[in-house]
């Protein structure tokens, strides 16, 4: 038979595997916590899964698959669908790296500037040139490329 002291601390120890199991990242409620940062409801999460966004476009870019169309805004201008298919006839990206990224205030939209490193078919001359972007958060938790704005010597 359960005395009141007995219940007490039956009482205490299940608070404190409780406790335990809550601060030490419980396998239950890890996947909930994790689902809420990659829905980007606060601010530094937003900031977060920008960084994988222009690196997965860049790498698109590098290989040259249409998939870099995926990471278009769909309110975006034709310009910016447009940039990609001239860039893929007679250019090849050798490497894009971030060299400066600007959020807007509550990070709904960044301003992200780049080095790409490309060659010119069939001149095979590594050329280093400054492409800017403009991303835009959607509320899907997703980073979609807004505008394009590239180099002259994109252009040509």
């Amino acid at each position: 038979m359960y005395t009141h002291r007995m219940y007490k601390q039956s009482l205490y120890l299940s608070a404190l595997l409780l406790c335990m199991s809550i601060f030490s990242g419980c396998g239950a409620i890890a996947p909930f916590i994790q689902a809420w940062k990659n829905a980007g409801a606060t601010e530094a999460d937003r900031k977060a899964l920008l960084m994988p966004q222009v690196r997965e476009f860049g790498e698109a870019l590098y290989w040259g698959k249409g998939e870099a169309v995926l990471f278009i805004d769909p309110e975006a201008s034709a310009e910016v669908a447009q940039s990609l298919t001239i860039q893929r006839e007679d250019m090849r990206v050798v490497e894009t790296k971030v060299r400066r990224i600007e959020y807007e205030p509550s990070a709904y939209t960044a301003h992200v500037e780049l080095t790409v490193k490309y060659y010119r078919i069939p001149y095979y001359i590594v050329t280093t040139a400054t492409e800017k972007q403009v991303w835009r958060f959607e509320i899907a938790g997703t980073w979609r490329l807004f505008e394009r704005e590239l180099a002259e010597e994109f252009k040509r």
